[in-house]
């Protein structure tokens, strides 16, 4: 309605259920600016950056080389025995990480995506340091 009211907040859950915008600052630096509408996937799919979803997968059978083929999905790859961890860029990528699993001999047992909460978009984009 033509007017803007600046929120500054450490209380990241208060700041998604107020504002409508969100930019991250670091050292005095505006990192990233969105609406919090861009933040989320399409309609009912977890709320990312840009549509980015965190994905955790249970298999069986990750061999080294089936994890480092995960690099090809997305980024931030981590595996922890039958647990897989990974950051896509949209959910239209799932499917194919699924066949990608199974045709490489992994027995997939759950790929779920996650909700990734401002709190941890924070972090992914201003660092441990915060910026403060």
């Amino acid at each position: 309605m033509g007017t803007s009211v600046f929120l500054n907040s450490h209380l990241l859950s208060e700041v998604e259920i107020t504002c409508n915008r969100v930019a991250f600052i670091k050292h005095g630096e505006v990192l990233r600016t969105s609406s919090l509408q861009s933040l989320s996937a399409e309609a009912g799919s977890p709320l990312g950056i840009e549509g980015e979803i965190s994905v955790t997968i249970r298999a069986g059978g990750l061999t080294p080389e089936v994890v480092s083929g995960m690099e090809q999905f997305g980024r931030d790859v981590r595996a922890d025995g039958e647990r897989l961890t990974l950051t896509v860029s949209n959910d239209e990528t799932l499917p194919a990480i699924a066949r990608y699993l199974v045709a490489a001999g992994a027995e997939l047992y759950a790929l779920t995506p996650q909700r990734i909460s401002l709190e941890d978009l924070f972090m992914q984009v201003v660092g441990t340091d915060g910026g403060l």
